[in-house]
């Protein structure tokens, strides 16, 4: 959670399924969830900063 805590804090959005959220969702989802797998996609700007982080659900069990 120290890097979701990270992103949030350097103005990085996070977001899960396409809803804006907190380091502390992510990592309820994220980590304890055991019936699905998410994958983080990193968005660029166009002038190479790190704008967001989109976790989206791609496999369930």
């Amino acid at each position: 959670m120290a890097r979701l805590s990270f992103f949030e804090t350097n103005g990085v959005r996070i977001y899960l399924d396409g809803v804006l959220s907190t380091p502390e969702e992510i990592a309820d989802t994220y980590y304890l969830n055991e019936d699905c797998i998410y994958m983080p996609d990193y968005v660029i700007s166009d002038t190479g900063n790190l704008e967001e982080v989109r976790y989206d659900k791609v496999r369930e069990f």
